[in-house]
């Protein structure tokens, strides 16, 4: 075998690598694709669950009249910024 039959012989097997870690590439990104679209799913599931809970509880709270509703967004954020030390 001369040289330049086993450069190409070289690139053959070359090229043939590059070829398997394509495949190996094209699979696991199907692979994450599917499992990143399940989980976006889910999390949209999620958000809507908790804006239609957000709905119906700003409903509720409308029902009691807007001072009610003012009052317990007021509580909301009182709740958040209770960090009060007792002595």
């Amino acid at each position: 075998m001369n040289r330049i039959e086993a450069k190409f012989a070289k690139y053959k097997e070359i090229a043939a690598q590059i070829n398997k870690n394509k495949n190996e590439f094209l699979e696991k990104a199907a692979k994450d694709k599917e499992e990143l679209d399940r989980e976006i799913k889910k999390i949209k599931r999620e958000c809507q669950k908790h804006i239609k809970r957000l709905a119906k509880r700003r409903d509720e709270e409308l029902e009691k009249g807007a001072h009610e509703y003012a009052n317990y967004l007021v509580s909301m954020l009182n709740a958040g910024n209770n960090l009060t030390i007792l002595c």
